[in-house]
Protein backbone atom coordinates (compact mmCIF):
# COMPACT_ATOMS: atom_id res chain seq x y z
CA UNK A 1 0.00 0.00 0.00
CA UNK A 2 2.51 2.42 0.83
CA UNK A 3 4.74 1.93 -2.37
CA UNK A 4 1.19 2.44 -4.76
CA UNK A 5 0.98 5.44 -2.18
CA UNK A 6 4.61 6.82 -3.60
CA UNK A 7 3.66 5.59 -6.91
CA UNK A 8 0.10 7.72 -6.69
CA UNK A 9 1.84 10.33 -5.04
CA UNK A 10 4.37 11.46 -7.55
CA UNK A 11 1.92 10.85 -10.28
CA UNK A 12 -0.76 13.86 -9.49
CA UNK A 13 -1.58 15.72 -6.56
CA UNK A 14 -4.03 14.96 -3.86
CA UNK A 15 -6.25 17.90 -5.42
CA UNK A 16 -6.40 16.41 -8.94
CA UNK A 17 -8.90 14.08 -10.42
CA UNK A 18 -6.08 11.66 -12.38
CA UNK A 19 -6.80 11.24 -15.90
CA UNK A 20 -7.23 7.95 -17.46
CA UNK A 21 -3.70 8.25 -19.27
CA UNK A 22 -1.60 9.14 -16.16
CA UNK A 23 -3.12 6.16 -14.26
CA UNK A 24 -2.36 3.79 -17.12
CA UNK A 25 1.20 5.03 -17.60
CA UNK A 26 1.66 3.75 -13.81
CA UNK A 27 3.21 0.02 -13.08
CA UNK A 28 2.85 -0.55 -9.49
CA UNK A 29 -0.84 0.26 -9.92
CA UNK A 30 -1.34 -2.60 -12.88
CA UNK A 31 0.34 -4.66 -11.23
CA UNK A 32 -1.29 -4.49 -8.29
CA UNK A 33 -4.78 -4.66 -10.62
CA UNK A 34 -3.10 -7.60 -12.56
CA UNK A 35 -2.10 -9.42 -8.67
CA UNK A 36 -6.23 -8.71 -7.49
CA UNK A 37 -7.44 -10.58 -10.76
CA UNK A 38 -4.78 -13.26 -10.48
CA UNK A 39 -6.03 -14.34 -7.32
CA UNK A 40 -9.82 -13.74 -7.49
CA UNK A 41 -11.16 -13.09 -10.91
CA UNK A 42 -14.74 -11.86 -11.29
CA UNK A 43 -15.83 -15.08 -13.03
CA UNK A 44 -14.35 -18.12 -11.14
CA UNK A 45 -15.74 -20.79 -13.38
CA UNK A 46 -17.62 -20.63 -16.81
CA UNK A 47 -18.64 -23.91 -18.84
CA UNK A 48 -19.01 -23.92 -22.62
CA UNK A 49 -20.30 -26.44 -24.90
CA UNK A 50 -18.34 -27.22 -27.72
CA UNK A 51 -20.22 -26.70 -31.28
CA UNK A 52 -18.01 -28.86 -33.32
CA UNK A 53 -15.85 -31.79 -32.84
CA UNK A 54 -12.19 -29.58 -32.00
CA UNK A 55 -8.87 -30.52 -30.84
CA UNK A 56 -7.28 -27.93 -28.25
CA UNK A 57 -4.40 -26.61 -29.86
CA UNK A 58 -1.47 -27.03 -26.87
CA UNK A 59 -2.60 -30.60 -25.62
CA UNK A 60 -3.87 -32.04 -28.58
CA UNK A 61 -6.61 -33.38 -26.90
CA UNK A 62 -10.15 -34.33 -28.70
CA UNK A 63 -13.41 -32.66 -27.79
CA UNK A 64 -15.86 -33.85 -29.70
CA UNK A 65 -19.53 -31.76 -30.06
CA UNK A 66 -22.03 -31.48 -27.72
CA UNK A 67 -18.95 -31.81 -24.93
CA UNK A 68 -19.34 -29.45 -22.03
CA UNK A 69 -15.96 -27.73 -21.50
CA UNK A 70 -15.26 -26.11 -18.02
CA UNK A 71 -12.54 -23.33 -18.17
CA UNK A 72 -11.84 -22.03 -14.44
CA UNK A 73 -9.34 -18.78 -14.18
CA UNK A 74 -9.44 -19.62 -10.58
CA UNK A 75 -7.44 -22.40 -10.95
CA UNK A 76 -5.44 -21.21 -14.07
CA UNK A 77 -3.92 -18.03 -12.16
CA UNK A 78 -2.59 -20.89 -9.14
CA UNK A 79 -0.64 -22.76 -11.57
CA UNK A 80 2.84 -23.11 -10.11
CA UNK A 81 4.17 -23.79 -13.67
CA UNK A 82 3.14 -20.19 -14.51
CA UNK A 83 3.41 -17.85 -11.51
CA UNK A 84 5.67 -19.53 -8.90
CA UNK A 85 5.71 -21.66 -5.91
CA UNK A 86 3.99 -19.12 -3.89
CA UNK A 87 0.72 -18.30 -6.24
CA UNK A 88 -1.33 -18.03 -3.38
CA UNK A 89 0.77 -15.17 -2.06
CA UNK A 90 -0.45 -11.28 -3.42
CA UNK A 91 2.76 -10.25 -5.38
CA UNK A 92 2.99 -7.64 -7.63
CA UNK A 93 6.44 -8.07 -8.44
CA UNK A 94 5.53 -11.34 -10.32
CA UNK A 95 4.22 -9.29 -13.19
CA UNK A 96 7.77 -7.83 -13.94
CA UNK A 97 8.91 -11.29 -14.92
CA UNK A 98 9.42 -11.30 -18.36
CA UNK A 99 7.75 -15.00 -18.38
CA UNK A 100 4.47 -13.28 -17.60
CA UNK A 101 4.46 -10.90 -20.77
CA UNK A 102 2.57 -12.37 -22.66
CA UNK A 103 0.25 -14.30 -19.97
CA UNK A 104 -3.05 -12.98 -21.96
CA UNK A 105 -2.40 -14.10 -25.24
CA UNK A 106 -1.46 -17.31 -24.44
CA UNK A 107 -4.30 -17.40 -22.11
CA UNK A 108 -2.71 -18.05 -18.56
CA UNK A 109 -3.97 -14.90 -17.43
CA UNK A 110 -7.92 -15.02 -17.94
CA UNK A 111 -9.64 -12.44 -15.29
CA UNK A 112 -12.36 -11.78 -18.45
CA UNK A 113 -11.90 -15.19 -20.43
CA UNK A 114 -10.44 -14.77 -23.86
CA UNK A 115 -10.67 -15.19 -27.66
CA UNK A 116 -14.69 -14.97 -29.23
CA UNK A 117 -16.36 -14.94 -26.17
CA UNK A 118 -14.33 -12.50 -23.61
CA UNK A 119 -16.20 -9.59 -21.81
CA UNK A 120 -17.25 -7.14 -23.81
CA UNK A 121 -16.35 -5.25 -20.96
CA UNK A 122 -12.67 -5.82 -19.35
CA UNK A 123 -11.16 -2.91 -21.07
CA UNK A 124 -14.04 -0.65 -19.70
CA UNK A 125 -13.63 -2.61 -16.55
CA UNK A 126 -10.09 -2.10 -15.93
CA UNK A 127 -9.99 1.25 -16.63
CA UNK A 128 -12.51 1.84 -14.07
CA UNK A 129 -10.67 -0.24 -11.70
CA UNK A 130 -7.30 1.90 -12.29
CA UNK A 131 -9.33 5.15 -11.60
CA UNK A 132 -11.23 4.41 -8.46
CA UNK A 133 -8.28 2.79 -7.27
CA UNK A 134 -5.54 5.66 -7.40
CA UNK A 135 -8.50 8.20 -6.74
CA UNK A 136 -8.99 5.82 -3.27
CA UNK A 137 -5.26 4.73 -2.26
CA UNK A 138 -4.61 8.12 -2.80
CA UNK A 139 -6.51 9.48 -0.45
CA UNK A 140 -6.71 7.03 1.77
CA UNK A 141 -4.98 3.89 3.81
CA UNK A 142 -7.07 0.80 3.68
CA UNK A 143 -6.46 -1.80 6.44
CA UNK A 144 -8.74 -5.36 7.57
CA UNK A 145 -9.72 -5.03 11.21
CA UNK A 146 -7.07 -6.93 13.38
CA UNK A 147 -8.47 -10.45 14.18
CA UNK A 148 -11.20 -10.48 11.99
CA UNK A 149 -10.71 -13.73 9.60
CA UNK A 150 -11.13 -12.97 6.00
CA UNK A 151 -13.89 -13.74 4.06
CA UNK A 152 -14.46 -17.45 2.72
CA UNK A 153 -15.16 -17.08 -1.02
CA UNK A 154 -18.30 -18.07 -2.53
CA UNK A 155 -17.88 -19.72 -6.17
CA UNK A 156 -20.89 -18.75 -8.03
CA UNK A 157 -21.25 -17.06 -11.37
CA UNK A 158 -19.00 -14.22 -10.03
CA UNK A 159 -16.35 -14.43 -6.57
CA UNK A 160 -17.78 -12.81 -3.58
CA UNK A 161 -17.17 -12.72 -0.23
CA UNK A 162 -19.74 -14.85 2.49
CA UNK A 163 -20.03 -12.27 4.97
CA UNK A 164 -20.47 -9.06 5.21
CA UNK A 165 -16.74 -7.19 4.28
CA UNK A 166 -15.52 -4.87 7.06
CA UNK A 167 -12.19 -2.59 6.78
CA UNK A 168 -11.03 0.58 8.19
CA UNK A 169 -10.06 3.37 6.35
CA UNK A 170 -8.30 6.45 7.64
CA UNK A 171 -7.42 9.60 5.42
CA UNK A 172 -4.48 10.46 4.48
CA UNK A 173 -3.16 14.10 5.33
CA UNK A 174 -0.45 14.52 2.61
Amino acid sequence: QDTLYEELSSAFSMSTVPTLDTVKSLRFLRNVIREALRLRPPVPLVARMAVEDDVLPHSKVFVPKGRMVVISPFIVHRCKELYGDDVEVFRTDRWDSPALADAEERCAFIPFLAGKRHCIGHNFAVNEMMLALAMVFRRFKVSWPEGRPLPKLNHTITLRPIPETEFVVDSRTA
